[in-house]
This record gives C-alpha cells, structure tokens and sequence, in this order.
C-alpha cells in the first residue's frame, strides 16, 4: 500500500457536483455523536485529519463548524427531520471539522472524508448494524499487525472509527486507515523526510481553516463551471479560495479567489473574463505575482451553498 507524506499529494481534477454527496454524511456522523456523553482517551502522536487521503484526490475543501455553525445545522436538519432540537444542538456541539478530498477520472467521481469530532470508537458497531444495512469487517494493520479496525459498509457508505476523534468515510478507508496507523504510532508517514514541495503549501494553507471555509484545486475548469454557469476556458494551473459569512447580510457569504495562471500572456484576458463573469462590482482584484490573481469580495448568496450540500 502507497504512503505519503502532506506534501506530497498530487492535485488533479475534480468534480465540485460531488461536494452535495459528501455532506449528507453530516447526518450519519450526528446520528454517532447524539447518543453519547464521554470521550475515549487518545494515545500515541496526535493525527492531523488532513494528513489520511491518497494521491488520487484532486479537489479539497475543509469546513469547520466554527466558519458557519448555520451550514452545518441546515445539512443535518435537511437530512434528519425528526432530529429534535435538543439533539441538533448536541451534534453540532460534538463536530468540530471536516477535511474532504475529491477525485474524478472520465467516468466516476470519488471522495474521501475524515471528520474531526468526538465519538467514542466502541459504540460505532452500535449505529452501523446490519439492521440498518450494514455489514463489518475487521481490518488489520500491514503495518502493525497489533491493530485492529472495524470497517463499516453498505451500498453508498465505507466508514471506520479509528480513534475517538477521526471519524472516516468514503473511498479507500483502509488506505486512510494505515495512514493514522503510521502517524499515531511514529509522527510520520514514509517519505516525509523529502524536501518540501509546493504541495506542502497548500496543506497549512487548508489546514488553516478556522473561521472560514477553504478550498483548493488544481486543473480547476470544472469548478469554475459549476461555480459560474458557464465554461471559461483560462488557462489556469489552480485556484484557492476563503470564504465567510457576510458580516452584513446573514443571508450570503463573501468570497475571495485567487487564481494562479500557466503563463503570464493569459493573465489579462483572464481577468477581464472573471470580472464578466464574477459581476465584479464591489469586489477588489489584485495581482499578487505575474501570474496570480486575487479577487477578493465576491458575494455568493448562502442558498447557493446549501444547494450544493444537501440533496
């Protein structure tokens, strides 16, 4: 099994269309962490949730709860109608953040989503029974063969619970499984030793999402078309965005895109395309080198988001 280091993933294209499914999962994650109280003490090196996908993802974006408390409770409450409000209140005081990771080839889109939470590990078997249509197997460490994980699977969902605190869900769980296996017992994965890359950038910069939203792609076409409405052609090599509740308007978030492009010669045009395209007409753009661009102010109605997260 491939192991890699935070720096050394490679980002390629996504499918943004995917990011409704993955949320939907908010919902088995509550349906955990209502019916408990205490938390399972932790041990070895403490793992960074980020750290736990593959090589094949292409698009990433983390959303913690503290960035817009109401995204997460619309999610949930979508999905589980009968939650009453006391156990909404419970879920969301128990989910902290969620790291997710798309992938796409010609055909299929895949995620990988690892939750950072509080649940404790010996009740998952509790939640994901065979009544509710799943069947468990028990995954063994290739690296130590002392651990023992139960995977949990039905027709659309693999999950496992590793540790009180990471909750997994999505494409490849073992491969995510043998990644928390290295870091929780030596701090590190296998190659980590190797010079930083740009890739690692790109890690603390999505690992720093506290109040806000953050995402990044590269190959980014297919999420400027779903962001848009239409297809811009610009030649870019990837985008990042933030994105935070309009202070002013609770009703809309406040976007800022930056935009890095293959060369230089397609920075003008490309700017002129966004702004068409953006309806920039409160928004600020500035470049932040030859060739990237930041637009920073774009106002994107909440129900936009919420659209693209539930069913």
């Amino acid at each position: 099994m491939q192991m890699i280091k935070p720096g050394a993933l490679r980002l390629k294209k996504f499918n943004f269309k995917m990011v409704k499914r993955l949320f939907n999962f908010w919902g088995a994650v509550s349906l955990l962490i209502l019916v408990f109280s205490c938390k399972s003490a932790s041990s070895g090196f403490p793992v960074n949730p980020l750290e736990l996908f593959d090589e094949e993802n292409g698009f990433f974006i983390v959303v913690p709860k503290q960035a817009d408390i109401s995204l997460i409770q619309n999610v949930i409450s979508e999905n589980f109608s009968d939650l009453s409000e006391k156990d909404l209140e419970t879920a969301l005081s128990r989910i902290e953040k969620a790291y997710i990771g798309l992938a796409n080839n010609k055909s299929t889109s895949t995620y990988q989503c690892a939750v950072s939470c509080n649940i404790p590990v010996n009740f998952a078997p509790k939640i994901f029974s065979p009544k509710k249509g799943f069947s468990k197997t028990e995954y063994i460490s290739e690296y130590n063969s002392s651990k023992k994980y139960n995977i949990f699977s039905s027709e659309s969902l693999n999950v496992s619970l590793p540790s009180s605190e990471i909750l997994l869900l999505g494409r490849n769980v073992p491969g995510m499984i043998e990644n928390f296996v290295h870091l929780e017992q030596d701090g590190y994965l296998p190659g980590e030793e190797n010079d930083l890359k740009m890739e690692d950038t790109v890690f603390h910069f999505l690992d720093g999402a506290y109040d806000d939203i953050r995402f990044y792609a590269n190959k980014p076409q297919n999420f400027l078309s779903m962001l848009l409405g239409v297809n811009l052609d610009l030649k870019l090599q990837w985008v990042k965005g933030i994105m935070k509740p309009d202070p002013l308007n609770e009703n809309q978030y406040i976007l800022d895109l930056t935009f890095n492009f293959k060369n230089i010669k397609y920075v003008k045009a490309g700017k002129v395309l966004l702004s068409i395209a953006f309806g920039l007409t409160d928004s600020v753009s500035q470049m932040d080198s030859p060739t990237e661009l930041t637009i920073s102010g774009i106002k994107l109605n909440k129900k936009q988001v919420y659209k693209l997260i539930t069913f």
